[in-house]
């Protein structure tokens, strides 16, 4: 058994006979604990791995999709998963790599114990959280590098922190996913390895939703794709900037969402803290559950999750989360190369510190 706890929160037990622990999300150094220590958290999410899952007495909702009402499982046949809830939480079994159902199930648990998800960026400096969210291309890895760089912050994430009812902001260093675009900024990194762009990468994306159903019956073939997407590379921050300059956590002082318009230069505007909160909430939603949306809907009427929770709960403690921080919205002019972007975020970062 490989463990993992998620500050504290949520813990995950992973099955030796599961096959893909190295490109697991939450396969992160700062994650790895101890059995015992796994056992003291509340709410646990067990990942098995069985060849043959299959689930009896269950009737086809949608395409690929089963549910027993009578144990309250879904079974996904598309992905490969069986999900249960269990006394202390979660259990998915799988055949094939499981990151989708996952970071789903992770991000609901993580809502039970007053904690989010925020698809974002952010970095930490003197005990002090800087918190981006956005769309995904805006230029948030871009900006968290040069902060790191320049200005001596430390990571928390370029792509998604958790954020707490207290206003504590926790690190969740997944691997940055770089893409042509980064090659200035990360050219240690990217070294000898060739991606696709422009018009090219365009057609590639246009294949990759035909590819990975095709590749989903060969779960293997799946998980090596995935590793030599020609599109972007994965690297752990602590190969690009080092152990010392990730962070563990921080409380919020500034939570700014970026946003590139049609303007001529970069300007601030004020924002409600009930619709930062909505969107930092939904933009978080969109990117943990993308295509999975209409299957956890579907677990949330065969009771395995609570739309109260989700929705109701979550967008009250985050509202009152942000509120108490410097809020705001950075519009960015959509003609401004990434490292103008990441300049601007670094000027409008250090206002007022």
């Amino acid at each position: 058994m490989k463990y993992f706890t998620i500050h504290d929160i949520v813990g995950i037990e992973v099955s030796d006979q599961y096959k893909w622990k190295d490109t697991l999300i939450i396969n992160i150094p700062m994650f790895y604990t101890t059995k015992e220590k796994f056992h003291k958290i509340k709410t646990k999410i067990t990942i098995e791995y069985n060849k043959g899952i299959h689930l009896e007495g269950a009737y086809e909702v949608v395409s690929d999709i089963f549910i027993n009402r009578n144990t309250n499982q879904i079974l996904d046949k598309k992905y490969g998963a069986l999900i249960s809830k269990e006394k202390d939480g979660y259990k998915i079994i799988c055949n094939q790599e499981c990151n989708e159902w996952m970071m789903m199930i992770l991000e609901y648990a993580l809502l039970e114990n007053q904690a989010t998800f925020i698809h974002s960026a952010g970095v930490i400096k003197d005990g002090n959280a800087y918190v981006f969210p956005s769309w995904g291309g805006v230029g948030k890895t871009a900006s968290v590098a040069k902060l790191i760089r320049e200005e001596g912050y430390q990571l928390l994430g370029d792509d998604l922190v958790i954020l707490t009812s207290d206003g504590t902001i926790y690190a969740f260093p997944k691997k940055f996913v770089l893409y042509a675009y980064h090659r200035e900024l990360f050219e240690d990194a990217m070294q000898n390895k060739k991606l696709v762009k422009g018009g090219l990468s365009r057609f590639v994306s246009k294949l990759i939703p035909t590819a990975k159903s095709f590749l989903r019956h060969f779960p293997f073939l799946l998980s090596w794709a995935r590793r030599h997407n020609p599109q972007s590379k994965r690297v752990s921050p602590y190969e690009i900037f080092g152990e010392d300059k990730i962070a563990t956590s921080g409380h919020i002082k500034k939570f700014t969402w970026l946003e590139r318009i049609d303007i001529e230069k970069t300007k601030t505007v004020e924002i409600d803290a009930y619709k930062l909160a909505s969107k930092s909430l939904m933009i978080t939603i969109h990117e943990l559950f993308d295509n999975r949306l209409q299957e956890f809907f579907i677990a949330t009427c065969a009771d395995c999750f609570e739309y109260r929770v989700l929705f109701d709960e979550s967008i009250k403690f985050i509202h009152n989360a942000v509120k108490k921080s410097k809020i705001n919205q950075l519009f960015i002019p959509q003609s401004y190369h990434v490292n103008i972007v990441a300049s601007d975020v670094v000027a409008y970062t250090k206002q007022g510190d």
